[in-house]
């Protein structure tokens, strides 16, 4: 009787910290646990997730210093718009512009807004292009088609964000009366020893729109009695001309007395005809 006592008292004690440990840990474990329990699915799914979204947070740093664009519009060229899906780009217009005077390829893939003399692009699916028409009321009630490129191609650092663009000034090479009179100036006219000259009673020489490419403007002078057009490339004329230049290797001017003009196109010898 005394040994089984005596087996039973040190038996008792050695079971105890075993069972506090056990309790402790257990407590810990609520302590430590989440709220909810994640799947490892759920977890690796979400992990993938960051690590897509993580090179776009640092490609989108750039955006902290916007770029601006700028075009100089140029008669008969289409610029392109680089676009970036998620993304808006601002085209700040030199002109008013209206939602109702604005043409789009295709509006399911294109989101286009109007701000004033902006218009917002957004596109809505990546890896498409489509054309947009800008209409411009000019004086008179007429309206003056100008066309853009929108293309998705793009991550947000390297899109065209904010893009203006420019008319060109009176007088400029890039506008296309300032180019018919730069080349008048240069040339000697019969009876006329100066551009002023051909200028009749305050009166205007009058500036045609030319619906045939690459014909760009058409001005008729009122004396001496000069056709001249101005001709985006370089181009030969077919017939008689008073004179013809080639003006800083971009377009071709060419005076006639003719009220129709043929040219053939230097590069590949095809002919045009402007009325």
């Amino acid at each position: 009787m005394v040994c089984i006592l005596a087996v039973s008292a040190s038996l008792f004690p050695a079971s105890r910290p075993a069972a506090a440990e056990e309790k402790a840990a257990q407590s810990a474990a609520k302590l430590l646990a989440p709220p909810i329990d994640l799947d490892i699915k759920d977890i690796k799914e979400m992990k993938g997730r960051v690590e897509k979204v993580k090179p776009l947070l640092e490609k989108d740093k750039e955006l902290t210093d916007v770029k601006v664009r700028e075009i100089q519009y140029r008669p008969g060229v289409v610029p392109r718009i680089h676009l970036a899906h998620g993304y808006g780009t601002v085209i700040v217009l030199p002109y008013q512009v209206e939602a109702s005077n604005i043409a789009l390829g295709d509006r399911e893939k294109f989101r286009v807004e109007v701000k004033g003399t902006s218009v917002v692009i957004f596109p809505l699916q990546e890896f498409k292009t489509t054309n947009m028409v800008v209409f411009e009321t000019v004086p008179g009630g007429d309206l003056v088609p100008h066309h853009y490129m929108l293309v998705e191609n793009s991550q947000a650092g390297v899109a065209d964000l904010t893009v203006r663009v420019h008319k060109p000034k009176v007088g400029d090479e890039t506008d296309p009366n300032g180019a018919i009179m730069k080349a008048l100036m240069t040339r000697r006219i019969p009876g006329k020893e100066s551009y002023e000259g051909m200028f009749f009673e305050g009166r205007s020489p009058v500036v045609n729109d030319m619906a045939q490419l690459p014909f760009l403007r058409k001005l008729s002078l009122v004396s001496p009695d000069l056709n001249v057009y101005l001709i985006d490339g370089k181009y030969i004329p077919v017939g008689d001309v008073e004179w013809s230049v080639y003006l800083d290797g971009k377009t071709t001017v060419v005076a006639t007395r003719a009220k129709s003009l043929t040219v053939k196109r230097a590069s590949d010898g095809k002919t045009f005809t402007g009325n």
